[in-house]
């Protein structure tokens, strides 16, 4: 008979070792979910040939069902690296380790950092370095790769990848071919934002969950883990945010790219915001062109990875001695239990 299952989420607040529960039971439903990182979208530069930045990568995705191995409930710990979001060296989702670098461990990449005109490349697929002691199975796939910038004070900026999924790899973020802002990818779907072939912001790709956003002057964000809408072209543009998707629990799952903000070829005072990328591992957006230095500028941000832990748990009975029972209604309790 089958126990009640429980969700642990490791994040880049969590400290490694994982000890693993007393409760935790060793079997076939024990699942590990890592989400890499996703990179920053880049400004770009400015002047007569200002260069639009490029989305940054989603995080590869990486889902490990538990094989074989010894895991001694309350004994066991389990090294861990989850990665932050935008680290320009990027560092995978890791199991087993601390490092993707160390044999005998589980890892999932992270999407990197973009550049003026040129794209974050995507999180690599989870796979298994080396011989770990604990084994898994694997089913992975890619982060989207951030749509690429560039131009010669023509462009806007590009959309951010998305994050893998256990179904398909993250979409790619949109890339421009005029001044509009491209929507970043959609996660777990390979999706494409839109890529831009005038003035206006194109939406972002569908996720597995949700719909892109759409494209405008201030774009809107991805709903469940879908891209956000690029920006549209102009003096002032705001790519959406890429959509925090739901897909372990009601505030968890997977990053859609942000969009890209729009560009604008002449002269004057510019303020741009790019869209950041979706919780977990979603790449942020790009900066468009930009004939005069922007005023301001809010950089599209990488998401942060994740891991989830799933496994089987024991009911326990609770002591006779940690409970404490009125007398007047002692007589009409029926035994219950506790974890």
């Amino acid at each position: 008979m089958s126990q009640p299952l429980a969700l642990v989420f490791l994040t880049t607040a969590t400290a490694s070792p994982w000890s693993v529960p007393r409760d935790f039971v060793t079997s076939s439903f024990h699942i590990v979910q890592l989400v890499g990182a996703g990179g920053n979208g880049a400004t770009g530069t400015s002047g007569t040939t200002s260069t639009a930045g490029g989305g940054g990568g989603g995080g590869g995705y990486g889902q490990l069902t538990y094989s074989s191995g010894s895991i001694t409930p309350g004994t066991t710990t389990m090294a861990l690296a989850v990665p932050s979001g935008g680290v320009a060296t990027p560092l995978g989702a890791v199991w087993e380790a601390t490092s993707s670098a160390t044999t005998g461990s589980y890892a999932a990449g992270s999407g990197a950092n973009a550049s003026a005109g040129t794209a974050g490349a995507a999180g690599f697929a989870g796979a298994v370095n080396g011989s770990p002691t604990i084994v898994y199975t694997v089913v992975a796939s890619s982060g989207g790769v951030g749509g690429t910038g560039g131009g010669s004070n023509t462009l806007g900026g590009a959309g951010g990848g998305a994050a893998g999924g256990a179904t398909a790899r993250g979409g790619n973020g949109g890339s421009p071919a005029s001044t509009g802002g491209c929507g970043g990818g959609g996660a777990n779907s390979a999706n494409a934002g839109g890529n831009s072939a005038t003035s206006s912001g194109t939406a972002g790709g569908n996720g597995s969950s949700g719909t892109g956003g759409t494209g405008g002057a201030t774009a809107a964000a991805g709903t469940g883990n879908s891209g956000g809408g690029g920006g549209t072209g102009g003096a002032a543009s705001t790519g959406g945010a890429g959509g925090a998707g739901h897909d372990f629990d009601g505030t968890h799952g997977l990053g859609g790219g942000g969009g890209g903000s729009g560009g604008k070829t002449t002269t004057g005072a510019i303020t741009y915001v790019n869209g950041n990328g979706g919780n977990y591992g979603g790449g942020g957006g790009g900066t468009g062109c930009q004939r005069t230095a922007a005023t301001s500028i809010t950089s599209g941000l990488g998401a942060a990875g994740l891991i989830v832990v799933q496994y089987e748990f024991v009911w326990r009975p609770m002591a006779t001695s940690d409970i404490t029972i009125p007398s007047d209604v002692a007589s009409e309790m029926i035994p219950y239990w506790v974890v």
